[in-house]
């Protein structure tokens, strides 16, 4: 019997709203308010649609592809995640909304400097308040191309748990954070060796891919 591919309900619209959504902007270049961070996330997270990513299809006929068999009933074929639905989640989250920290290190370190946690400290406060208190974050960290490719991935890495690790610190809930770091891989401008391409972003997640994404970067 040939089998059928039964894409999830919101494939389609998840589709194209992501072609649709305007790239998000980055917080301006200089300092930052709490009340900065209140409106930019807020907004994005209005803003923010499809609330939910596509998470599987099922591979079957239409019998195994079912709704789930009541107790005692015929077993059906479990969902499976395709590589073009897990791109179309990347590319989804890769649009989300993301704000330059502004943080700064020490020399070739992951260990913060006073100013930087000054911002994070106005950050942590700005994702506790009531508007914001329900969503989550990835912590992005990232490189120029000085240096080796493993170098600069393992200190975006670094960087972006150091960051996590602060605002837990400071209050906001570890289940709300999620780190990664990509090292060169994402440059800001033009040129890779450009300083300002040493950043690191948080990025709002929405629905499902939220805690989707922190169950899977956190283990």
């Amino acid at each position: 019997m040939t089998n059928r591919i039964h894409p999830s309900p919101v494939l389609a619209f998840v589709l194209a709203a992501t072609l649709a959504s305007p790239v998000p902007t980055l917080a301006q270049q200089g300092d930052y308010s709490t009340q900065d961070v209140i409106r930019f996330f807020e907004r994005g997270a209005a803003d923010a649609a499809p609330s939910a990513p596509p998470t599987s299809i099922c591979l079957g006929t239409a019998e195994e592809c079912d709704d789930p068999a009541p107790a005692g009933g015929t077993a059906r074929r479990a969902p499976t995640v395709l590589p073009e639905i897990e791109a179309q989640r990347e590319r989804l989250l890769d649009r989300a909304p993301t704000f330059d920290l502004l943080v700064t290190f020490e020399l070739n370190s992951a260990r913060l400097t006073p100013g930087a946690r000054e911002r994070l400290a106005r950050f942590a406060e700005a994702v506790n308040s009531p508007g914001l208190a329900r969503l989550r974050f990835r912590i992005e960290g990232h490189t120029d191309a000085l240096g080796e490719d493993a170098a600069n991935l393992d200190l975006s890495e670094r960087r972006a748990a150091s960051v996590v690790a602060f605002l837990s610190q400071n209050g906001v809930d570890r289940s709300r954070l999620s780190a990664i770091g990509f090292g060169e891989t994402r440059p800001r401008e033009s040129d890779p060796y450009d300083p300002r391409n040493r950043r690191v972003e948080g990025r709002l997640l929405t629905g499902s891919e939220n805690g989707d994404a922190a169950a899977r970067d956190a283990g």
